[in-house]
């Protein structure tokens, strides 16, 4: 199991982008990386993965043109947000039996479906809490 989540932790450090090449798309506002105004993370539009004294964006959360996807907000504002960065990176990684086996960053074009699983996730563990 260990081994399973650091190979996911593996493959989401190889996939993600810095904040260095974020910065310099053309089509991204500069204050959006500006260190006291976050927006994107403010607005829990995307998430960023501390890794040393580097944050990484996940690239599954951005289109073609480096924009943060829609579909990602609404999938974290289906999320407990007391999951943290990581676990919330991973759950997107990991197949999930509520999507019959798929990962829920390879179903981002279908939001429905990976709302739903989000949504169910929070489901159980506010059961479990209770």
């Amino acid at each position: 199991m260990l081994g399973k989540a650091l190979s996911l932790c593996d493959r989401l450090v190889s996939d993600s982008l810095k904040i260095d090449f974020l910065a310099h798309v053309p089509t991204l506002p500069a204050w959006v990386f500006d260190d006291e105004d976050r927006l994107w993370l403010r607005e829990a539009r995307v998430i960023s993965l501390a890794f040393g004294h580097e944050a990484l964006y996940p690239r599954f959360q951005f289109d073609a043109a480096f924009q943060p996807r829609p579909v990602i907000a609404q999938i974290l504002a289906a999320l407990p947000r007391e999951i943290g960065a990581w676990p919330t990176a991973l759950w997107f990684a990991s197949a999930n039996t509520a999507l019959e086996g798929r990962r829920p960053m390879d179903g981002l074009d279908d939001g429905a479906d990976v709302g739903a699983a989000a949504q169910g996730l929070e489901c159980r563990l506010s059961h479990e809490r209770a």
